[in-house]
């Protein structure tokens, strides 16, 4: 939910020997995907720094939460965790009062399912609508 300027491979892209920023749909995607690859804080989970919002992240890449679980519950799990964090997400975003129509999450659909391939792997589906329409799908995955 910050400026976020636009890399490929790695690299800052400059147009017009500018630094060009991520916008639109775009930059909703990589906020939402830092967002949901960002750790919560946790007493398990200590930063080294003082953070601005402890509460900002996920607890999905925290394995003690699986542990001992069934391959349904551990689904389940990871779908509330999700889901709880999505909540927080709009949330955060209706605090903002420097969003365009653009940047504002109006809908969000979303699977959870195990990879067929790999049963280690959980893979998450994730439409996100925008007030103006546009929309984008996340595929993401966690090794559980």
């Amino acid at each position: 939910m910050a400026l976020g300027l636009q890399f490929v491979n790695g690299d800052f892209v400059l147009s017009s020997k500018k630094l060009v920023f991520v916008q639109n749909i775009d930059k909703v995607r990589k906020d939402f995907v830092k967002f949901l690859m960002t750790d919560k804080e946790t007493p398990l989970n200590r930063t080294s720094y003082n953070r601005y919002n402890p509460n900002y992240g996920t607890n999905i890449n925290n394995t003690e939460l699986y542990k001992n679980l069934t391959a349904k519950a551990t689904l389940d799990m990871l779908e509330m965790q999700l889901s709880e964090a999505i909540k927080y997400y709009i949330t955060l975003q209706e605090t903002r009062t420097n969003l365009t129509l653009s940047e504002v999450i109006s809908d969000i659909v979303f699977n959870v399912y195990q990879d067929i391939d790999n049963p280690q792997k959980i893979k998450f589906m994730i439409q996100v609508q925008v007030a103006t329409g546009q929309t984008t799908i996340l595929n993401l995955s966690q090794e559980v």
